[in-house]
């Protein structure tokens, strides 16, 4: 009898500072991958229109840090990069229509890096699912296509090979999405994420192509990515 009380009070005495001193969420790290499709006039391949931004679809990088504020409310701050394939095929018909005699050749696609802050909030779904609406606004690092137009075989000898570098601009941006999330283990978790990117650039590169002064080129972005987060505790 006397060893049973003893082995009793050992256990006791064990859990007595887990329950006291429970381990708690303080923070999240989560990196995602994905693809990238264009919304708008940033898909547009309308060369009539200063708007078009000839964007099509690419592919989303990115990484969120997480801290707990109260219950399943979140601060949010990430890091995304979305690169888009530039359609340089429609837009030549613009940069080629006094160029009949070279041709279009792309040298680099649209890249838009966005850093934003915001929040975001777990709600709580059954088996261990959580939906996650959430809102962070920031900046936009924009880097337009770079392209170069080659003569043809006719003309080689007398015209010369021209550049069209990349240019930047930084915009305000914002993000709007939800996520679903799924438990894989107390730290371990994935999600799959559909967000809503937007900004603008004063970078148009319609510029050239129009008589009036193009306006700010609008970046509309759909990204749908896949997450792997991990939690971290303390006492």
């Amino acid at each position: 009898i006397k060893g049973n009380v003893n082995d009793t009070s050992m256990k006791i005495f064990d859990e007595k500072p887990l329950l006291e001193n429970p381990l708690k969420e303080i923070q999240f790290v989560e990196f995602n991958t994905g693809f990238s499709l264009t919304l708008g006039y940033f898909d547009s391949g309308d060369y009539t229109n200063s708007n078009a931004g000839y964007g099509k679809e690419g592919y989303s990088i990115g990484a969120n840090i997480m801290i707990k504020l109260y219950k399943g409310l979140n601060f949010i701050a990430g890091y995304s990069r979305q690169m888009n394939v530039f359609d340089e095929v429609t837009f030549a018909k613009n940069a080629l229509a006094s160029k009949s005699n070279y041709t279009i050749t792309p040298l680099g696609n649209w890249k838009n890096h966005f850093v934003l802050g915001g929040f975001t909030y777990d709600i709580p779904l059954e088996d261990g699912n959580f939906l996650t609406p959430r809102f962070l606004t920031g900046l936009c690092l924009s880097r337009t296509p770079e392209y170069e137009l080659l003569p043809t075989a006719k003309n080689y000898t007398t015209a010369v090979r021209e550049v069209t570098e990349s240019e930047e601009d930084i915009s305000i941006a914002f993000k709007v999405g939800v996520g679903l999330k799924k438990n894989i283990t107390r730290q371990l978790f994935v999600a799959l994420s559909p967000d809503f990117y937007f900004s603008t650039t004063r970078k148009n590169i319609n510029t050239p192509y129009f008589n009036q002064k193009p306006p700010r080129q609008k970046i509309s972005i759909v990204s749908v990515s896949v997450s792997v987060g991990f939690r971290m505790f303390r006492r």
